[in-house]
Order: C-alpha cells, then structure tokens, then sequence
C-alpha cells in the first residue's frame, strides 16, 4: 500500500516546498500591510500639514478683508481653495468643515478625505481609507495692550465697583484668570475698551460694557517676564521724609521707603530710584512732579500709597534698565501687596507700571485710609469674597460726575499700560488709558507691542 511505502512517506521536500509557498504569502501580505500603513501615515501628515496652512490662510482672510455675510462660508472658500492646490499623496477631498468664531478671532477647520490602500484590500479590508485633521488658529486683536491681569485662577481679577470707570477705547484689556468672574463690573460701572477679553468667565450686564466683553479667550503670557531689574547698591537715603515745603529729590537707594506730606511740592531728577523695604507714600496736598522718572520697588512693605489730594504727574524712565517703565515691582518677590491710588489727581502716569504679584487698587473721592498692604487673610480677603460689598449699587448722592476723557487718573498722560496681577477699582474712580505712543519719550517696552496682528495655531 502507498502509505506504508517509506520512500513516500519519508520525502519531506514537498512540505517544506509547501511550508515555504505559504510563509511567502504571508511576508508579502505583511510587507505590503505596512507600505499601506506607511502610506497612510504619510497621507495624515500631509492632510494635517494643509489644513494648518489653510486654517492660518483662512483666519488672516478674515482679519484683513473683517468678511461681511456668511463668514463660514467664506472661510470655507478661502480654505477648499487652498488646500484643493495643495493636496496630493492620492488624496480625495471629501468635506470640510470651517466654525467661525469672529468675536474671539478663531477659525477651525474639520477636513476630511479618502485615501487608497493596495495591499491591505487582499486581506479583507476596505479598498477606501478615510483619514481627516483639524486645526484651529487664533487672532489676536489689531488693538495695542492697555491692560494685562496675570493672575490666573481666582475670580475678578479685573473689578470695577461703586460708579467706577475704566476707559481704554483704542486698546485691550485682558485677563488671564480663567475663573468665572475673571472680570466683573457692578451696578453703573463701566469696563470700555476696544476689546476686553477674559480667559474665563465674564460678569455683569451688558449695561456694564459698552463695546461687549469677550469670554474664554487665550491667555496672554507675562510681556515682561524676562525684563531684567536695575542693579541696587548700598542704601543712598534712610527713611527719607519730605513734610512741606520744596524739594528737588536725586535718584538712589531709598532704604525704609520714601514719604512725602504737607503742602510739599517736590521734583524728582531723572533717574532711577530703589524704593527698599518701606512704603513710597505721598499724601495731603503735596504736588509731585518727574520725567524721565522710574520706581523699582524691592523688600518687604515696598509699595506704593498715593491718597489725599496729592497732584502727581511722573513720567517714565526713557533709557536704561527701566527704560519704559514707570513702577517695576520686584519679579522675585513672594507676598502679595496692595498698591494703590486714592487721589483723584494723579493724573499723569505715562508709561508701563508693572506688579506681577500683586494687586493695584484705584479708588477716588479720596476715600482711601493709607491702607495700601499685603492681601492677607484678614480685611482684604473678606472684602474679595464679601458679595455684597462686590456688588455694591452706586450711592445716593447728587454728585456730579466729569465725564470728560481730560479728566480721571492717568487721563493726561500720552500713553498708559498695567501689567499687574489684579486691578480693583473701587468707590468711582475713572481711569483712562491713552495711546499717543508717538508723543513720548516714554519708550513702549519692547515685549508690549501689538500683540495682534499675530495669528497662531492653537492644538
């Protein structure tokens, strides 16, 4: 019988031949498996790379030409026309989605296409490969900065209470906070600005914003982060005091802080000067006056109090390690302080003041009780979460309110910018920021510049 031939049964070489044939269409399947993989992988690329290209070329079509109309649509046009001159890698195009959002300046484009496979069809799988990508760019306003809160979690960040005005009509206002009330304004209180942007939330009634207030916006990083601080030597003056009469003040070293009452009128030389471990207070009556000034403020208690009716006029530093800034709070500190400014006559503040740690509060009507500080636990923290005190409705008085830009903190000053990590203006102040970069010495610091006009991709 054949199969107790042993011949037969002991030639083994057509199984091997047969072993070999099917572990050949295997490796073949595999190799062709992963051209199609690496084909498709490439295609992923290709089809994310365009679509980025397309939704950067979409979002500056729309901030140039501000389309009127169906703006998806258009945006839809500008991208499909791109990217149908772009495609290749034996794409299809199949759809493409575009989500306008004019107010915040963002374009996002869902793009869908089909892609051929060669190898992996033989191994069941569809013929057809769908792949997409999406991409969203970000626009920031034409407008220059005015106004940056850093801080980045904890809610009004940005506050206007009681009748309190803030007016930067040809530049921004943003805040990093992402809470819900990143910026708020109560009762006849008015935020108006070309933009006013908020990473979080937005509180208050339209009444309170006259050009609209944005909600979750990008944050802006700290412009001035890097900025390196002037040198501080040996301490010039020890608790120096000015109580009446004229002075004319050097620059230096101002161990103990720096104060100045009475009916004083004081000028300060160009220069920078070092407030140290005290208080830079002015206050009563004293009228102030510097160009070409700068106050960089390091130690413990090294904040500014401006109250009563002191007329202050300072101008910032026009060369140097300030140069372009008017007040530079140490970057290295830890406690958070109160800067503040009751006067209602501190009407020239030209230049950029900078507290990334702490909080700048403008009240008027010369409400204020000198008790600029750090924002313990104790009366500051109870009034940021005292609900009623925030929304504190306008008084009953019969003041009349000068409504003239001429007038309110800052309001003479040719340019104004605030970084700071909050700003609180409470009890009626006005503050108004001003743009005339060209008429100052003042230099614009070189990280705060028209932040827009930059398009960006946000993943």
């Amino acid at each position: 019988m054949w199969f107790l031939n042993p011949g037969f049964t002991g030639n083994t070489k057509g199984n091997v031949a047969l072993v070999f044939a099917m572990a050949s269409v295997i490796l073949v399947g595999l190799a062709g498996g992963t051209v199609d993989f690496m084909s498709i992988s490439s295609a992923n690329r290709h089809l994310q790379s365009i679509t980025d290209n397309a939704v950067l070329a979409s979002a500056r079509e729309l901030q140039l030409s501000g389309s009127t109309g169906s703006k998806d649509s258009h945006v839809m046009e500008i991208a499909k026309a791109y990217i149908t001159s772009a495609i290749k890698h034996n794409l299809t195009l199949t759809d493409i989605k575009a989500t306008v959002s004019a107010d915040k300046g963002s374009v996002k484009l869902d793009v869908f296409a089909k892609t051929k496979v060669r190898f992996l069809q033989f191994m069941g799988f569809e013929p057809i490969k769908t792949i997409s990508a999406s991409a969203t760019a970000q626009s920031y306003s034409g407008l220059p900065l005015c106004v940056l809160a850093l801080e980045n979690e904890r809610g009004h960040a940005i506050g206007a209470y009681s009748k309190s005005q803030l007016k930067a009509n040809h530049c921004t206002i943003y805040s990093n906070s992402t809470a819900v009330s990143s910026i708020e304004a109560w009762g006849s209180s008015i935020i108006s600005s070309g933009l006013t942007c908020a990473a979080g939330g937005v509180a208050g009634g339209v009444e309170n914003y006259p050009n609209q207030a944005i909600s979750d916006c990008p944050k802006v990083p700290d412009p001035l982060a890097s900025r390196i601080p002037p040198a501080i030597g040996g301490c010039d003056f020890n608790n120096f005091e000015v109580n009446g009469g004229k002075a004319t003040l050097m620059p230096g070293v101002y161990c103990g802080g720096l104060k100045i009452h009475g009916k004083a009128k004081v000028f300060f030389s160009a220069g920078d000067y070092i407030i140290k471990d005290g208080k830079f207070e002015i206050t009563a009556t004293t009228k102030v006056e510097g160009q070409d000034v700068g106050f960089y403020l390091t130690g413990p208690d090294a904040i500014i109090g401006f109250h009563g009716k002191a007329d202050i006029s300072f101008k910032g530093r026009e060369s140097g390690a300030m140069a372009g800034l008017l007040f530079f709070e140490d970057p290295d500190r830890e406690t958070e302080y109160v800067h503040e400014i009751t006067t209602d006559y501190a009407r020239i503040l030209e230049g950029t003041i900078y507290f990334p740690h702490s909080e700048f509060r403008i009240s008027a009507k010369n409400t204020g009780n000198g008790n600029s500080g750090t924002t313990g636990a104790g009366t500051s923290e109870k009034k940021r979460t005292d609900k009623e005190d925030r929304h504190e409705q306008d008084s009953d008085d019969d003041d009349d309110d000068d409504d003239s830009e001429n007038s309110g903190i800052a309001s003479e000053s040719a340019y104004t910018v605030i970084v700071t990590r909050m700003l609180t203006l409470n009890s009626g102040p006005k503050l108004v920021l001003n743009t005339d970069y060209a008429s100052s010495p003042v230099p614009l610091p070189r990280n705060i510049s028209r932040m827009s006009g930059n398009i960006t991709l946000v993943k």
